[in-house]
């Protein structure tokens, strides 16, 4: 089985979030897109009889040595994402799965954030509750501002809708007329259903032109738009939306680590049109 999709760090794009959280202060590098071949979750689970009854999660262990058991690498996911989506992968855009990203095997859950597609899987088992390994109870958890972080709060699971410029990328001399801003976005959870632009910070959109190819719901797309720009200064953004109906925000929710930042104006880009 094959599924193409984006793995982002929960943490990418903290460096324009509010309030300077703690971590590394990613802008949109800590993302990529692939196609990953392996077996498909569900398929396995049938292989070896079924489910227990009261599976609740999918619980993957990764195999990374730790002197402290609560710092194993464990993440678990609801099973009926994992049934309906998740892929034991052993290769990447047709090649064997390297160590640098997670072989010989690795879990992928399409369409959330990558903390959750757990590196060198050394046991899947389908448990009645979330792990309790450290990284699944405190960390990668969405907490208020100056709240530490706890099982209370949300995990980083579903990744949100997102999009951004690739160009133009606001440092290079723009004279006036027509321009084309070219971009990523994803739909994360849910299939992307759609980008806008704006060149004037949000006052006015239009709409974006998804490009070929199109891998599949987990994916993302490159859009392109023609903008035609007078002399000035010109405040270009995207925003895009999911089929389930959310689109990307004005600002991203702050949070006291930086995580799930998707907000359209943090992500924009500032043009200086000059005549001649």
């Amino acid at each position: 089985a094959e599924t193409a999709a984006v793995l982002q760090c929960a943490g990418n794009g903290r460096r324009w979030m509010a309030g300077e959280p703690e971590g590394t202060p990613w802008g949109t590098g800590a993302s990529g897109c692939a196609r990953w071949g392996g077996v498909r979750v569900a398929d396995l689970v049938k292989l070896l009889g079924g489910l227990a009854a009261g599976a609740r999660y999918c619980t993957a262990a990764g195999a990374e040595p730790v002197t402290d058991p609560v710092d194993r690498m464990e993440r678990s996911v609801p099973v009926d994402k994992a049934l309906r989506d998740a892929l034991l992968a052993v290769d990447m855009n047709g090649e064997p799965l390297s160590l640098a990203h997670g072989g010989p095997l690795r879990l992928i859950v399409p369409g959330w954030y990558a903390v959750n597609s757990v590196k060198y899987v050394a046991r899947l088992a389908f448990t009645t509750a979330e792990s309790d390994a450290a990284i699944s109870t405190i960390r990668y958890r969405v907490s208020p501002m100056g709240a530490a972080p706890s099982p209370q709060h949300q995990t980083c699971g579903p990744m949100n809708p997102k999009s951004w410029l690739l160009e133009p990328a606001g440092h290079e001399r723009i004279t006036p007329g027509a321009v084309t801003a070219r971009g990523l976005a994803l739909g994360g959870e849910h299939p992307l259903s759609g980008v806008e632009v704006t060149a004037d910070g949000g006052q006015t959109w239009q709409p974006g032109r998804l490009e070929p190819p199109d891998l599949g719901p987990f994916a993302w797309r490159v859009f392109t738009a023609e903008l035609e720009l007078g002399p000035g200064r010109h405040v270009v953004a995207t925003r895009a939306a999911d089929a389930s109906g959310r689109r990307q925000p004005r600002h991203s929710e702050p949070n006291d680590q930086g995580y799930r930042a998707n907000g359209w104006q943090e992500l924009a880009v500032t043009l200086e049109v000059v005549a001649g």
